[in-house]
């Protein structure tokens, strides 16, 4: 015994079975497959042709693992992932010619991005704020500094600070 699930022992064999029965019953394309699973199940399990108590000997044993193991193993990877993924980076890009659109395209778009950063025109510094301005956020009750200070980012602009204190 295995568990009990609502009071029923399980075994590792009754999953097993299970397991096989829901294959069978949830995917009909397996119902030949599912049926030789539990057919060999039964008969291994039960005594009927000895199995349980059969010894295999072991040159054949032997000869079967010198002949299937490294059919089933697989060799450990050569490359680390990373390597993998920058040979790839490189063949993507050398198989992207000029005659590609999108290669054309995104060459374009790199050259647009290089242009504007060099030909960005300097920022125009912001104009003082008049003393006219100041004085009607000084009458408002704000501080002389704060008004000037807010005028200042906001281009002496007198509604846009109004609003900003």
């Amino acid at each position: 015994m295995w568990f009990k699930l609502f009071k029923i022992p399980l075994s590792d064999k009754m999953i097993t079975y299970g397991l096989a029965a829901q294959t069978l019953l949830g995917f009909p394309s397996n119902i030949n497959s599912s049926l030789i699973g539990i057919v060999s199940g039964v008969v291994a399990s039960s005594k009927i042709l000895g199995l349980p108590n059969l010894n295999i000997p072991r040159g054949v044993s032997s000869l079967f693992s010198r002949l299937f193991l490294p059919l089933l193993q697989s060799a450990p990877p050569t490359t680390s992932y990373r390597s993998t993924l920058e040979r790839n980076q490189r063949q993507r890009q050398a198989t992207m010619g000029a005659d590609n659109p999108l290669y054309a395209f995104q060459q374009q778009l790199q050259q647009l991005q290089q242009q504007q950063q060099i030909h960005q025109q300097p920022t125009i510094p912001p104009t003082p704020p008049s003393e006219e301005n100041i004085q009607i956020l000084e009458n408002m009750g704000f501080p002389r500094s704060r008004a000037i200070e807010v005028l200042t980012r906001t281009n002496n602009n007198i509604n846009e600070a109004a609003s900003i204190i």
